[in-house]
């Protein structure tokens, strides 16, 4: 009988530091750049424009729709500098041969390059489940936490320094 309770608890215990959800094509993709604080309103409305504009230079774009800063609720306190686009695509039949979900995400990080903001690719529902779960709107980041501030932005410098340094990407 012990047996069985031990066979029965391997499973999930194998599954410990996996991925409950998998990765799903949900048709769909959020571009999510932040640029650099205290941008202007105005500046703000000409990126997103001109990030619209190049998102929409790859063939198998549909749609792009696209906001800077919070909306009107209280479950959105994005800041200014932080923008939200979702970008719907053209049904798979009207896609290029061979053009494949990564190989999107590839051409359109190619093509939308503005100095400043690094490019966030992310499915929408994956993306609201992971803010919701870590509060960090991209699928890799680093959180650091303590009461210490002096020790706090030491850490935050080095994990800045290797980023910067290509350590992890």
């Amino acid at each position: 009988m012990l047996c069985s309770y031990f066979c029965l608890a391997l499973w999930p215990v194998s599954r410990l530091g996996g991925e409950f959800l998998p990765p799903l094509d949900e048709g769909d993709l959020l571009y999510m750049p932040s640029a650099l604080p205290g941008l202007s309103a105005q500046k703000a409305s000409e990126l997103l424009q001109q990030t619209n504009r190049m998102i929409k230079t790859v063939p198998e774009v549909a749609r792009v729709s696209g906001k800077a800063g919070r909306a009107e609720t209280a479950t959105d306190p994005a800041p200014l500098e932080m923008f939200e686009t979702t970008i719907q695509f053209k049904p798979r039949d009207q896609w290029r041969p061979g053009m494949t979900p990564k190989k999107l995400i590839e051409e359109l990080d190619k093509a939308v390059k503005v100095p400043g903001m690094a490019n966030i690719w992310v499915p929408p529902i994956r993306n609201r489940i992971d803010m919701l779960a870590t509060g960090i709107k991209s699928p890799i980041g680093v959180k650091i936490a303590g009461s210490n501030l002096d020790d706090l932005d030491k850490i935050a410098q080095q994990a800045g320094n290797h980023r910067q340094n290509g350590a992890w990407c």
